[in-house]
């Protein structure tokens, strides 16, 4: 599901300390007012799948993985780049606990929560004359939408 970040926020938490001294209790990108671009939540798998047989026969076959991605893209020169940045150094250096992310609407109703998350791409940091747009996104561990 897509979402525009000028009606939506994405927010990112943890409580482990290291990750604390960067974001504060938690990193909220995006919410009224925001022009930059848009955040996507993904789960991977269908919750049902069928699967037939050459006889005719088929069963319905159901999951509950309930893995998938979170992605938001914003603007290169967001105050939110440089904190993911020192994110993404955090993980040259140590283990932590897994983050969690909300995408709530402007009334603060979620809409979809990510846990058990970690980066799992690092966007191209370009330089030129025209700011670029950043794609980040994460792994989950667990998607849920409300």
């Amino acid at each position: 599901m897509k979402y525009s970040l000028a009606k939506y926020s994405f927010t990112i938490s943890s409580n482990d300390e290291a990750i604390k001294r960067i974001f504060g209790e938690s990193l909220t990108i995006g919410g009224q007012g925001s022009t930059t671009d848009d955040i996507t939540v993904s789960q991977a798998n269908a919750p049902m799948a069928i699967k037939s047989y050459a006889t005719g026969g088929y069963v319905f076959e159901q999951t509950f993985d309930r893995h998938g991605t979170a992605s938001i893209s914003i603007s290169q020169v967001s105050d939110a780049v440089n904190k993911l940045k020192q994110l993404l150094n955090l993980y040259y250096t140590k283990d932590f606990e897994p983050l969690t992310i909300v995408v709530t609407d402007n009334e603060g109703n979620q809409v979809a929560s990510c846990k058990d998350c970690h980066l799992n791409s690092v966007p191209n940091q370009k330089f030129a004359e025209n700011v670029g747009q950043q794609d980040w996104s994460f792994d989950v561990g667990v998607v849920t939408f409300y």
